[in-house]
């Protein structure tokens, strides 16, 4: 059944009327969902973003009792005159690969008044010499592909050591040459091949931040609330499969903020806060990882209340809550069903807790963090990948087994002989950078000696040198390995639920003769070291 075009609202006119100027033009996107997408609203939230000025739609996806039987939307924003080929662009990189999308066409609304007539309308959808329109599953396919390649260079690798260190170079020194350049020609080419495949996948942060300030207005406007929301997102790009799954928690943690957080403007006063609450989402990078913090300078989170409530609900006793320190009872919050709220509204209320949040987050291999301050406000910290693809990581030797590190976690590799070192407390420390910081041997700290292995390092005969890899962490420390191998471009498995919860580790990666290595979760490391 085919969804008719409805006349826009005069409020929805009037707002467009008002945004017009000498300056800028208003475009529509008019857009049609397939019938079997069940929940269209969802994904038109998605057009709500704030490149080039969004005004309205008709109608809101945040709309209460929404019809979710129509499948049209109508999206209007602002841009500047002399700029609809990139507007047109912009589009059609955002949103071609949506297969949940029927047809999308941009309305470039013309000056004698926003008539829904004569409108020239122009369909994206012929420009061919620029887009192609893939399916989805074809990545997913090319990503097998390039998994099983890249474990084939693995392969060639391993061939090679082997060649250097078992004297076969003495008999087949013109064989092992040629053998080498075509190694590391299939190396290259492999790598260029992934890398690009990456980028092809890569979406910015703001497909997701776009539409939070409407729907922060829409709240705002409903409770009775002051709420300005910063979004500072230094250009920060993810995985596309990230932000697919990244969305929903997203939207839940920013309607947290805004209803346990942000106080009344009236409480605000009292306290001598300015009436108008602040939420800041803030994207950055940090040791190889994407750092997305959001903040609200709210009323924060009371432990005492949060403890009050466990003994009400009989989650725990007095004596269990006794033994508990305040990053003990945060945790609390991720517990299954655990809401504080008093009455189920449509934000809260509802159930759905900061636990799903937690099992989005941690199906990337990342990780959430609570801090809090009465009266000062709270502040989720997500940590995750950039890609769920290829991870540029540098192998150590460790006694007989092999660890990788993330080499954007790596600060500076340094030989040990340069610089000073010293015991104290039966602890090594090292000089760096005018600093006396902790030394840990990598052996030590992570090895299972109870765990056979069949890397290729068992095979030849480690010459230890005096290293020290100076990483990134809260903490400033090294690790001591006895070698560095080499780096290469591997994807990295999660170890699964079962393994999740093990500090220091981030996953495991499959080498050409079938062994795991392990790659160091720089990100938990302090909580290795504290074991």
């Amino acid at each position: 059944m085919k969804t008719t075009k409805n006349r826009l609202p005069q409020f929805v006119i009037d707002n467009l009327k008002n945004t017009k100027t000498m300056r800028n033009e208003i475009v529509e996107l008019e857009v049609y969902f397939k019938s079997e997408v069940q929940f269209p609203s969802i994904n038109a939230a998605s057009f709500i973003v704030d490149f080039n000025e969004f005004i309205d739609s008709h109608p809101s996806p945040f709309e209460e009792n929404l019809d979710e039987s129509n499948k049209l939307y109508r999206f209007f924003y602002s841009i500047n005159i002399g700029h609809r080929s990139e507007f047109e662009d912009m589009v059609y990189n955002k949103f071609f690969s949506d297969e949940s999308i029927k047809s999308l066409e941009v309305i470039f609304i013309p000056e004698e008044f926003y008539a829904e007539t004569g409108s020239q309308i122009i369909s994206i959808k012929n420009d061919s010499n620029k887009y192609i329109k893939v399916n989805t599953k074809l990545f997913d396919k090319a990503d097998r592909i390039l998994d099983s390649l890249n474990i084939c260079v693995s392969k060639f690798k391993d061939l090679n050591t082997m060649a250097r260190t078992e004297c076969l170079q003495t008999k087949f020194s013109g064989f092992q040459t040629r053998f080498n350049e075509a190694a590391k020609m299939l190396s290259e080419l492999t790598s260029s091949l992934q890398h690009n495949h990456i980028d092809m996948q890569l979406v910015p942060l703001e497909t997701i931040t776009g539409n939070l300030k409407r729907m922060v207005r829409d709240y705002c406007r409903k409770n009775n609330k002051k709420i300005k929301l910063a979004i500072k997102t230094n250009k920060l790009q993810f995985d596309k499969k990230i932000i697919e799954k990244l969305h929903d928690p997203f939207i839940h943690l920013i309607r947290n903020s805004m209803d346990h957080g942000i106080e009344a403007p009236e409480d605000r006063l009292k306290q001598g806060k300015n009436e108008e609450g602040t939420i800041t989402i803030t994207g950055f990078k940090k040791a190889g990882r994407a750092v997305i913090e959001i903040h609200d300078d709210g009323k924060g989170i009371d432990t005492e209340m949060l403890k009050a409530f466990c003994l009400h609900k009989g989650i725990y006793t007095l004596e269990q809550l006794n033994t508990m320190n305040k990053e003990d009872m945060l945790k609390q919050l991720f517990t299954p069903g655990f809401s504080t709220a008093k009455a189920v509204t449509d934000i809260s209320g509802r159930g759905i807790g900061l636990d799903v949040v937690k099992n989005v987050i941690k199906g990337f291999n990342g990780s959430i963090k609570i801090n809090t301050q009465s009266k000062k406000g709270t502040k989720f910290t997500l940590v995750l990948p950039e890609s769920l693809s290829l991870v540029k990581s540098i192998f150590f030797a460790c006694g007989d087994e092999i660890i990788a590190l993330p080499a954007k976690s790596i600060k500076k590799i340094i030989n040990t002989e340069k610089i000073k070192t010293k015991q104290k407390n039966k602890r090594k420390y090292i000089l760096f950078n005018n600093s006396w910081i902790p030394a840990y041997e990598m052996k030590k700290l992570f090895r299972d000696s109870t765990q056979e292995t069949k890397n290729i390092i068992k095979r030849k005969k480690i010459k230890k040198e005096k290293t020290a890899v100076i990483i990134e962490s809260s903490l400033n420390l090294a690790l001591i390995p006895d070698n560095v191998i080499d780096m290469r471009d591997v994807i990295i498995s999660p170890f699964g639920k079962y393994l999740d919860n093990v500090p220091g580790y981030a996953g495991g990666i499959i080498n050409g003769d079938g062994s795991i290595t392990y790659l160091i979760d720089t990100a938990s490391i302090e909580k290795r070291i504290a074991l």
